[in-house]
């Protein structure tokens, strides 16, 4: 980001976290196309990953899928947006995540 300074450094690193939450949208002909979802009854269904700067609270990245699309394919897409050298919190989940990322 343009003329901001990080003070939300931990031991050299900018700190991010990244979890995702599912969310129900409108039965409409058009969504349905668009975020084809895993169950066949009930409202579409979507994914929605975020990757937020630890501090500031800024929303870095984020992606939206269809619930068809687990939290580990979207994260290993989005993975390169945080800048090296810095540090990616996520909940046990992802403990996984590494030997896809390798």
């Amino acid at each position: 980001m343009i003329g901001i300074k990080y003070p939300n450094i931990w031991y050299g690193f900018r700190v991010f976290i990244t979890d995702v939450t599912y969310f129900q949208m409108q039965d409409t002909e058009a969504v349905k196309a668009e975020f084809v979802t895993s169950e066949t009854k009930g409202y579409p269904r979507g994914l929605l990953q975020v990757i937020i700067e630890q501090g500031s609270g800024v929303v870095y990245d984020f992606k939206l899928s269809s619930d068809k699309k687990s939290e580990l394919e979207l994260i290993s897409q989005m993975i390169n947006s945080i800048p090296s050298h810095s540090l990616l919190l996520a909940d046990d989940l992802y403990n996984c995540c590494l030997v896809q990322l390798l």
